[in-house]
């Protein structure tokens, strides 16, 4: 079977479509917390998990009471993750002054995690907002729940409560992102 390069170029570009669709039409996940089965997140409070900064510097979610949250999970090999940063970082400036705070918190690994200053220089992309990282099964499952899915943006309000959990990015997710950043600056 003699292979053409457009043949090759076709398939590699279905395969590539397929992939992104997986990602962007990802169901809702399922809540759930490991430490206590059963236990819905959407009641979860933003809690006192602990990240590193880029920079290695130690942060704590709590230190962000009073303000909205958004925590975007994410990773550099994850093409809606990627899709979704230009909107992170309008939203971003956008809503800043009023009080928002995001996080982005890659998940990619160790590999993924050292990769990411040359990933976001190499592709121009300017993040203002926060990027850290995280590597503690327990903080991943606390906000993730048993859904690995990326990406993962969860959205919450100023007493530190979960206004809404998505997983993957489209149209869509973005209109749903938009309001939830408004209602959880408004609360």
């Amino acid at each position: 079977m003699k292979f053409s390069k457009l043949r090759i170029g076709l398939s590699l570009a279905a395969l590539g479509l397929l992939f992104w669709t997986a990602c962007n039409l990802a169901p809702a996940p399922t809540l759930l917390d490991p430490a206590a089965p059963g236990k819905n997140l959407n009641n979860v409070k933003l809690g006192a998990q602990d990240f590193k900064l880029m920079d290695d510097k130690p942060a704590k979610l709590s230190d962000y009471q009073g303000k909205a949250v958004v925590l975007d999970f994410w990773a550099t090999y994850c093409g809606p993750c990627v899709a979704a940063m230009p909107d992170l970082e309008a939203l971003h400036k956008q809503h800043n002054p009023n009080g928002l705070q995001i996080i982005g918190l890659n998940v990619g690994g160790e590999d993924d995690r050292l990769a990411v200053p040359g990933f976001l220089k190499t592709n121009n992309i300017n993040i203002s907002y926060m990027l850290g990282y995280t590597m503690k099964s327990d903080t991943l499952n606390y906000y993730m729940g048993t859904d690995d899915r990326i990406p993962q943006t969860l959205v919450y309000d100023r007493q530190g409560k979960l206004v809404k959990h998505l997983v993957g990015y489209n149209a869509q997710i973005k209109k749903d992102l938009e309001t939830a950043i408004k209602t959880a600056l408004a609360q």
